[in-house]
């Protein structure tokens, strides 16, 4: 890899037997190391995904992760794994896969617009009409989303900065850069958790992954 080369990793998981997969980008900016894809997905595992199964039911497993560098085709890794959430297990109903808690990921790039992020998971018992109202469950929240923003480390050295990436139009589809000259990137600077629930169309049985 180069120092700012930029990432896609994967966080795939599954419930009721359907997968979900939550997408992230992270630009390594720091000329003191030379990290890989598989040191991204070990800080990953370590921070974000950390973070994201404490308010995340049993029902939903964490089955791998993968991650590709856009600019160098030869740097990747995947990891399997199989982890289920670990909040309140047994402590009352799920809701189904559709039902979602969300965040606002808030960039600095006028040009881009803030990126969003979707988990599926959520306990029936901390919503009350429709808002999340436990303050336990709340207090979780707040630490995810300190980690969406983290920069994130490989050894000693910080360089993982979470970026929104735009896409490309070419021949009217819209694809990922291929260098840096083409990017466009906007860090992400903060994220806000939305307190009432989000439904995704396409994590509904039926409509797909």
């Amino acid at each position: 890899m180069a120092n700012l080369d930029v990432y896609e990793l994967v966080d795939i998981q599954e419930q009721s037997g359907q997968q979900v997969l939550n997408v992230y980008f992270y630009q390594w900016n720091n000329t003191l190391a030379v990290p890989t894809a598989q040191d991204l997905i070990d800080a990953f595992q370590s921070t974000v995904q950390t973070s994201l199964k404490q308010i995340q039911d049993s029902v939903v497993t964490h089955t791998g992760v993968r991650c590709r560098n856009l600019f160098d085709e030869s740097d990747q890794a995947e990891e399997a794994q199989s982890t289920p959430g670990s909040w309140a297990s047994g402590a009352g109903d799920n809701l189904p896969i559709h039902d979602a808690f969300g965040f606002k990921l808030i960039q600095n790039n006028g040009a881009l617009r803030d990126g969003a992020k979707r988990f599926a998971g959520i306990v029936e018992a901390v919503v009350t009409g429709g808002v999340i109202t436990d303050a336990t469950y709340i207090t979780g929240l707040a630490t995810l989303a300190a980690s969406l923003i983290d920069t994130l480390s490989f050894g000693i050295f910080e360089g993982f900065f979470p970026v929104i990436v735009g896409r490309i139009l070419d021949g009217g589809d819209y694809r990922l850069p291929a260098n840096l000259g083409e990017a466009v990137l906007g860090l992400v600077v903060d994220s806000e958790y939305v307190p009432t629930l989000t439904s995704q169309v396409s994590r509904k049985i039926g409509v797909g992954a």
